[in-house]
């Protein structure tokens, strides 16, 4: 049995001007390091206490995983209804949630970023490969 080998990258808030951005630097990141498994808010240990998004990577094989890294896709919602076309779309597209437990029904894949001084909630879905 391998051993599990993760990494965590902190996006500082100010440098993320848009979602887009964190979902840009997402999909550039999990070519280098793994398939995403944890996002948190943080807050960086300095006399600034600069705000953060945390993101945890897990290495896997990109040959043998059958995980379509670096094809994530994050949206934006600001209700539950939003949420729920979001969700109904992403499935429609045969995209899969990316956080653990990978059914929507379960675990819609919700996750919360800093982006400049605001909190947004969104949804990150894996894309299936050829899309």
């Amino acid at each position: 049995m391998s051993e599990r080998i993760t990494k965590t990258v902190a996006y500082l808030a100010n440098s993320l001007t848009t979602l887009g951005v964190l979902e840009s630097s997402c999909n550039r990141d999990e070519s280098y390091l793994g398939k995403v498994i944890n996002i948190e808010l943080a807050t960086i240990e300095s006399s600034s206490g600069a705000k953060a998004v945390a993101i945890t990577y897990e290495a896997v094989d990109p040959f043998d995983s059958g995980i379509n890294l670096g094809h994530l896709s994050l949206k934006a919602y600001s209700n539950t209804a939003e949420e729920n076309l979001l969700k109904v779309q992403f499935l429609q597209a045969r995209c899969t949630p990316v956080l653990p437990g990978g059914n929507p029904d379960t675990n819609s894949s919700r996750a919360k970023a800093y982006i400049q001084n605001d909190t947004v909630k969104f949804l990150i879905f894996r894309e299936e490969a050829g899309i």
